[in-house]
């Protein structure tokens, strides 16, 4: 089950190594801050950060500990005071199961601590919060304090919150807890009212991506080909170095594979049938780890593309990608989802849409025409063996940036 062997891994009884540094404290109860995983998301308080991210989960919190297993094999940043959030497609087909097999998780006695539990959960009931069912489950733990955990069920996908304070700070860290539930939106069952309340737009807030009804083949190209470039790297000797591709995120900025850019000196992006060149003018920002470059280049006038939710792709998904292998401008292949690959850095995407040299870096898109996943390598010693990098994680580089995601195309 993707995502839900990290949760348990989270969830191994931890050694705290560490002290929690001295932060600034938030004022209780406010949270401005905007996370968002495609439909769902929620706020939280300005000063906390992204602490680590692991598969599928995300830490969220204030300045953390650093806690290791006690093989020493692995380590991860947890705060004192913050969230868990989550989700992965397991075996339930309702709430009532997601939750049943969340909470066996969270309680899952822990091998290197010769049994002990996690966390201990109490009072257990289902709660509507714009008008989605959740169930709330209270919880404590005698190393992380105590807290709430929150799990939900939407398009076939488990969803979880996990809340905790200090123990000896409830009543400062009580209020943002529920400020935070509070702020959680996600669309409401079909024929049960208007939709979730959507937050405020700001600086750096990534809008909820809606759901579009599936298109052709013919209209996902015609809506994605005025956002894919084609980009040009040279060196400081002015040699050719890379050929590769890209697509747009926001006003003149690209995402592409950072294996694209890495070396050049100067590189240029041209669209699609277009003969025209912009000047790549800098980084805006990259991610080494899941090779993803953000570049801005002169002034394009070119649309975004919206980013779809790679945490709900099915195996059998209908994809498509887009780029320009060995070259050839505008190269528009179907494929499916063949699988999803976890590693210790994170996941890719297994497709059987064609990925060639000059493909790097291209969007790979679902039927909606929502990009989710970056073309980045394919093993020629296999038959249509291509991978594309999750856009959870190009996501996660743009809020890093101030950068807000697409809406869907109209």
């Amino acid at each position: 089950m993707r995502g839900l062997c990290c949760l348990a891994f989270l969830f191994l009884l931890l050694v705290p190594t560490g002290l929690p540094g001295q932060a600034v404290r938030a004022t209780p109860g406010k949270v401005t801050k905007q996370y968002q995983e495609g439909d769902v998301g929620f706020r939280y308080p300005e000063n906390w950060t992204i602490r680590d991210r692991k598969g599928s989960g995300i830490v969220i919190g204030e300045p953390s500990f650093e806690w290791t297993d006690k093989k020493k094999e692995h380590h991860f940043y947890f705060p004192d005071h913050g969230l868990l959030f989550g989700s992965y497609d397991g075996n339930a087909t309702n709430l009532e199961d997601a939750a049943s097999e969340i909470e066996g998780v969270v309680r899952e006695p822990s091998p290197d601590a010769g049994g002990s539990k996690s966390f201990y959960l109490t009072g257990r009931k289902t709660v509507t919060l714009n008008g989605r069912d959740f169930v709330l489950r209270a919880c404590s733990s005698g190393d992380l304090g105590r807290g709430f955990l929150l799990v939900t069920r939407y398009n076939n996908v488990t969803w979880y919150w996990l809340l905790f304070y200090p123990l000896l700070d409830a009543s400062v860290y009580l209020p943002t807890a529920k400020a935070i539930i509070d702020s959680i939106t996600i669309p409401p069952p079909e024929g049960s009212g208007p939709r979730a309340k959507e937050s405020p737009e700001k600086a750096g807030h990534i809008p909820t991506v809606s759901r579009l009804a599936d298109l052709s083949g013919q209209e996902v190209a015609k809506r994605c080909f005025p956002s894919v470039v084609m980009l040009v790297t040279r060196d400081a000797k002015n040699h050719l170095l890379a050929l590769g591709s890209g697509f747009i995120v926001d006003n003149d900025v690209i995402a592409t594979n950072l294996h694209v850019w890495t070396g050049a000196a100067k590189g240029v992006a041209s669209f699609i049938g277009s003969d025209l060149e912009y000047p790549v003018k800098g980084i805006v920002a990259k991610d080494v780890e899941h090779d993803l470059v953000l570049l801005r280049i002169a002034a394009s006038n070119a649309p975004t593309l919206p980013l779809g939710n790679s945490a709900t792709l099915s195996i059998g998904e209908k994809v498509y990608s887009v780029g320009n292998p060995e070259g050839l401008e505008g190269t528009f292949s179907e494929g499916i989802v063949s699988s999803v690959r976890n590693f210790d850095s994170g996941s890719l995407v297994q497709i059987t849409a064609p990925i060639s040299a000059g493909s790097s870096g291209g969007p790979v898109l679902n039927a909606r025409g929502e990009v989710i996943g970056i073309a980045t390598a394919t093993l020629k010693e296999g038959q249509n063996l291509n991978f594309a990098i999750p856009s959870a994680y190009l996501q996660a580089l743009l809020r890093r940036a101030g950068i807000g995601v697409a809406e869907p195309l109209d």
